[in-house]
């Protein structure tokens, strides 16, 4: 009786390994077909027009982004190489895969504003030295009096 139980155990592993291996090739054999949609969207020729307008929407996010100050000219420029290539503007017409972009620039929207240049500390002393006229002006007293000390001597 254990002897029949192992077998049935043994006969159902194997018709389940079977059936696994069958899944596998039907899914890689899938995969070959997306594959070889995506090759040949990519050898297929846009028309010319929707791909410059679709490089003038994709430049325009991104000098968008770079004005906002959500990326670098740096990193604007990758992305330019990435996905304003002819090639990659091709593909995304003729596969019509144009959500990868447009996933992307809505996560860097998120982005908290990068800064572009160097920057000086806050110039306290002098907005706060100004006075409503030249006379209140601490500023300018404290130059007049080293003038009228460097006179003295």
């Amino acid at each position: 009786m254990l002897l029949s139980a192992a077998d049935t155990s043994k006969k159902k592993l194997e018709e389940v390994q079977a059936s696994l291996s069958k899944l596998e090739e039907e899914a890689k054999k899938k995969d070959q077909d997306n594959d070889d949609k995506d090759i040949a969207a990519s050898r297929k020729k846009a028309d010319p027009v929707t791909v410059r307008l679709l490089r003038d929407n994709r430049t325009q996010k991104l000098d968008a982004l770079v004005s906002a100050a959500k990326v670098t000219p740096a990193v604007k420029e990758k992305l330019e190489k990435q996905f304003l290539s002819d090639g990659a503007l091709n593909f995304a017409v003729t596969s019509g895969k144009m959500e990868d972009f447009d996933a992307l620039v809505d996560a860097l929207a998120e982005n908290d504003p990068v800064k572009l240049q160097e920057q000086s500390g806050p110039q306290v002393l002098a907005s706060l030295s100004r006075g409503t006229s030249e006379d209140d002006d601490v500023l300018v007293k404290d130059a007049e009096n080293r003038a009228k000390e460097a006179a003295a001597k």
